[in-house]
């Protein structure tokens, strides 16, 4: 459906005046988007929207924090210059079977083939809400695509 000029100059009245879009789409017979959309093509905008030439407003980033106060999204990444010292067990200081395994152990097998009968685990602490430690956590938890890196001492 076509736009008519006196139509067109009432559109323009009524924005001048402060009215909703739904408003008017409400008096002209017309729906909401279709008034959108005609404002638009004449470049008259929307009230409080950014004219050509402002600067945009600057966004707001969401903080992805876990229990123990270390950014998550470094965690997993393998930064963990942050407050959480990050240990070497790489050779297993601790291991222990997985029966004597407690909850906040760290749940990363020394060997290959889960078979083996000596099969043992990490132990180290585990971070929260996590299955393993620090160290192995760094190595687990990668972006698809990314390589794997072992952590910083």
């Amino acid at each position: 459906m076509n736009w008519t000029e006196p139509q067109v100059e009432d559109l323009k009245a009524r924005w001048t005046a402060g009215e909703t879009c739904s408003e008017i789409g409400r008096a002209m017979l017309r729906t909401r988007n279709a008034v959108i959309g005609k404002l638009h093509r004449l470049g008259l905008g929307a009230t409080g929207a950014r004219q050509p030439g402002q600067p945009a407003a600057p966004k707001k980033r969401r903080r992805r924090s876990s229990k123990n106060g270390i950014n998550l999204r470094r965690r997993i990444a393998g930064d963990y210059s942050g407050k959480i010292m990050v240990e070497e067990p790489s050779d297993f200081k601790n291991p222990k079977r997985l029966v004597e395994l407690a909850a906040r152990d760290c749940r990363w097998p020394s060997a290959d083939d889960p078979a083996d009968p000596n099969l043992r685990f990490c132990a180290a602490p585990a971070l929260d809400g996590y299955p393993y430690c620090a160290h192995h956590c760094a190595l687990a938890y990668v972006k698809p695509g990314a390589t794997p890196r072992v952590p910083r001492p």
